[in-house]
């Protein structure tokens, strides 16, 4: 096994044939065909099935697919190291995270790294599903995430935590009965409890993972939220709700605007709070860029939090 076969593989992994893998790389199909037989000898299995529509992974492929990818970033990640030597500071790193988080530490992010490091190229991302599994893939570098890792191939560092509000449209006599002076129009006299905010019809994110720390705490009450309509963005999610088709789940810096505004109206869940973790891909080296940038997310969290640019939030250990 070489790293020209580990090339090739993932080409065809993320082709879905051998011709379009071949047209990509440049080379012939029968040479393609002879590494990746080459590399299924030299590991003792098949890794790939092959259809009338091209090649999907086995098992085996899936697993080394995986691998691969993180084999061949960490190598680019040590070649721009090198190259840069004692010099500027170069090379790739992706970040994921939510799009609530995103809009608040995205900008300030990378105006500080391409003041500090000029030479970094950055790839930023925004959704929270599979992000545990790209990172373990080596597709992404850092992941500001709010779900746990059972593979065991992902390693967290808590960075923050934002409590977490029931909102509804203006006017909502659950969440805004009798404001208490001083509050503005959308923001509810106290906190509710979960079963209370539960007992609502709601409006939820868009996938597993956008959930998952909801369902985690209603396993361990045994409680069942009530939900017929999701939504994959926050405006789509916001529009819902102001319509009244059910009340959003969602942390305070997400709706603190609008709340403050009167356009929405809520109320804080008693003890229900987000945390906000860095994910990294455990089992391999971090490079020194990745390093770099997951030193400035933490500085920049701070930095916005003592700010009150994330309303309501709070840091780890603070």
């Amino acid at each position: 096994m070489d790293l020209r076969q580990l090339r090739y593989f993932v080409a065809i992994a993320e082709a879905g044939s051998l011709s379009a893998a071949a047209d990509g790389l440049g080379v012939a199909q029968s040479a393609l065909s002879r590494h990746l037989a080459g590399l299924e000898h030299a590991l003792g299995a098949r890794l790939f099935d092959r259809g009338r529509r091209g090649v999907s992974p086995t098992g085996a492929g899936a697993l080394l697919l995986g691998r691969a990818r993180a084999i061949l970033a960490e190598i680019e990640a040590t070649r721009a190291e090198l190259t840069a030597g004692a010099g500027q500071l170069r090379g790739r790193v992706a970040i994921a995270t939510s799009s609530s988080v995103a809009n608040a530490l995205y900008g300030p992010l990378a105006l500080r790294l391409s003041r500090e490091h000029p030479g970094l190229m950055l790839d930023f991302h925004e959704g929270q599903d599979d992000l545990i599994e790209r990172l373990a893939q080596g597709r992404l570098d850092l992941a500001i995430v709010t779900t746990s890792d059972r593979s065991g191939l992902v390693s967290f560092r808590p960075l923050y935590a934002e409590p977490v509000w029931l909102i509804g449209p203006a006017g909502d006599q659950m969440l805004a009965p009798g404001l208490a002076p001083g509050l503005a129009p959308g923001l509810g006299a106290g906190p509710i409890t979960l079963d209370q905010a539960l007992s609502r019809e709601l409006v939820l994110p868009v996938g597993e993972a956008s959930l998952a720390w909801l369902h985690e705490r209603c396993r361990a009450l045994d409680l069942e939220p009530r939900c017929r309509m999701h939504a994959e963005s926050l405006g789509t999610l916001r529009e819902l709700v102001r319509l009244g088709l059910g009340c959003a789940l969602l942390p305070y810096a997400a709706m603190a605007a609008e709340l403050e505004a009167g356009a929405f109206a809520g109320a804080p869940i008693r003890g229900f709070e987000l945390v906000r973790k860095l994910g990294t891909p455990r089992g391999r080296g971090q490079g020194r860029a990745a390093r770099v940038v997951a030193g400035a997310i933490t500085d920049e969290v701070a930095r916005l939090i003592g700010a009150g640019d994330i309303p309501g939030a709070r840091l780890i250990g603070a």
